[in-house]
């Protein structure tokens, strides 16, 4: 009896020990905490609800299926979630950091999308505070004569007037210049004051009758502009500006030899300024023609380098030069000091 029993309890034994290995072997013993697998109780908030497990035959591979190697997939009532997008079914072999990577649904509060997916998004520069000038198209029935002169401009100006202003550069001191300017403008006062009036503008008419006085009293005849260093600043008006101001549009573009570009409206502006300029009525002619000639040459010689910043880029110089003429005359008319 005692035989039995001992018979029967060492196959009892040996049978739990058999049955035994398979656990031992493939489960708890072999698992480290945190070692790939993710698993999280079910009414635990925030959990993840797919084991972690790497799928057959993938290396690294993010997959949406259910089994594939690091993917997590959120649970029904967790806001904000990150899940995989339907339509990818598979990714490169040398696929980035989950953290590089945020796939958002398109329903999730905050899905972020394209701007120019969005029917109200409108690229537009910055105005810095005002209003941006508009591109301004003027008519130019006669381009092809005008390119002929803006030719002839062009070699004039590399060929002579450049090389002389450079010559007189070299001559006459900057601050000689700088009072020759300021003297002629100081005779154009006549111009402005004017049509500032003619513009309704009191104030800048008075402003530079002015610096008239000044200039030509502590100024010594306007050599210097003293007004301008009590703060007393120039105000440029023509009457190619007035005449915008009432309405009236460019006209058609011209070019002139030698003087430039103008347009219709600005060129009757031109000869009506002439009857303001005191040199005008200087006698003789020849002698205001070649005093305008070396107020011009003089002017020119302070902007050396601006022709060439202007078309040097250019793909069109011609076009180039239209533009510029034609943005910086807008501007004289809707009020904002016009360039010397």
């Amino acid at each position: 009896m005692t035989l039995r029993f001992s018979k029967l309890a060492a196959v009892l034994f040996l049978s739990a020990l058999i049955l035994g290995t398979p656990y031992r072997s493939f489960g708890a013993e072999d698992v480290d905490v945190g070692d790939n697998i993710a698993v999280a109780a079910v009414e635990t908030d925030n959990a993840s609800s797919s084991i972690e497990v790497p799928a057959a035959e993938t290396d690294n591979v993010v997959e949406s299926a259910q089994w594939a190697d690091n993917t997590i997939e959120p649970a029904p009532g967790i806001d904000n979630a990150v899940e995989l997008a339907p339509e990818i079914s598979s990714l490169e072999e040398d696929t980035l950091p989950a953290d590089d990577t945020a796939l958002t649904s398109p329903s999730s509060d905050n899905a972020m999308s394209s701007p120019e997916d969005d029917e109200d998004y409108d690229f537009r520069e910055p105005d810095f505070g005002e209003k941006p000038v508009p591109h301004l198209t003027v008519a130019d029935p006669i381009e092809p004569i005008n390119r002929a002169f803006f030719v002839f401009n062009d070699k004039f100006y590399y060929w002579v007037a450049k090389p002389v202003a450079e010559g007189y550069n070299y001559v006459v001191n900057e601050d000689i210049r700088v009072s020759v300017r300021n003297f002629f403008s100081n005779i154009g006062t006549p111009i402005r004051a004017t049509n500032n009036l003619l513009q309704g503008n009191f104030l800048a008419t008075g402003t530079e009758l002015l610096r008239f006085v000044m200039n030509s009293t502590m100024g010594i005849l306007g050599f210097f502009d003293v007004a301008r260093d009590f703060g007393i600043e120039k105000t440029n008006a023509d009457l190619g500006q007035t005449l915008g101001k009432y309405g009236i549009g460019n006209g058609m573009y011209f070019v002139m030899p030698v003087f430039g570009p103008s347009t219709l409206r600005d060129g009757v502006g031109a000869i009506g300024d002439l009857f303001l300029d005191p040199l005008f009525y200087m006698k003789p002619w020849d002698a205001a023609i070649a005093v305008r000639t070396y107020r011009t040459g003089n002017d020119a010689s302070l902007q050396i380098g601006l022709y060439e910043e202007m078309t040097g880029a250019a793909i069109d110089p011609y076009i180039a030069v239209k533009d510029a003429y034609i943005q910086n005359r807008f501007k004289a008319v809707r009020g904002r000091p016009a360039s010397e």
